[in-house]
């Protein structure tokens, strides 16, 4: 566990300093971060309730959405229940880290995850970055449909593995595209 901890740490602070590096000083890198992921109406007695739904991603980058967080608050009809603060988070990419051998099943249920979020969010970016020998390339392509790409080290990815593979194959270009598609 302490593996997936310390390239989850590595791959943080290595975006971070691509981001600020490269002039997106704007976008946050968080850990372990609170994203909506699903949007439920829910009836009751008076009428319905608005739940949003929330995982916990490994690396997120976003921004904050200050103008609707300050207008946007908790009612008897809206529960938020983002973080603490209730503030709104826009991420752009995720990366979802896990170490040692996982079944299809744990993949398949962070693919689901992936695609809920991107009906909310169309242009993010969902990558899985992975140490070990498992999962195979196979069993991501099987069962890992709604990433965006997965990135699969042999140990702990170090530094240069980071900006050699995750960045400059996966959050790079799709900072790229979002600049094209004016969304950044």
């Amino acid at each position: 566990m302490g593996s997936e901890i310390d390239l989850q740490n590595s791959c943080a602070e290595r975006i971070e300093g691509y981001l600020s590096a490269n002039g997106y000083g704007d976008i946050q890198v968080g850990e372990r971060t609170r994203v909506i992921k699903d949007c439920t109406f829910v009836p009751d007695e008076e009428g319905f309730t608005l739940y949003l739904g929330h995982a916990e991603a490994d690396v997120v980058l976003y921004k904050t959405a200050d103008e609707l967080t300050k207008q946007v608050s908790e009612s008897d009809h809206l529960k938020l229940y983002q973080n603490a603060s209730n503030e709104f988070r826009i991420p752009y990419a995720i990366l979802e880290i896990k170490s040692g051998n996982l079944t299809t099943d744990a993949i398949r249920s962070r693919t689901i995850i992936a695609r809920e979020m991107n009906e909310i969010f169309p242009f993010l970016g969902y990558f899985f970055v992975a140490e070990e020998t498992q999962p195979t390339p196979k069993m991501m392509y099987r069962a890992g449909k709604h990433f965006d790409s997965f990135f699969l080290t042999e140990g702990t990815g170090d530094k240069e593995w980071i900006r050699e593979h995750v960045i400059d194959d996966g959050i790079e270009p799709h900072l790229q595209k979002l600049e094209a598609l004016d969304v950044l």
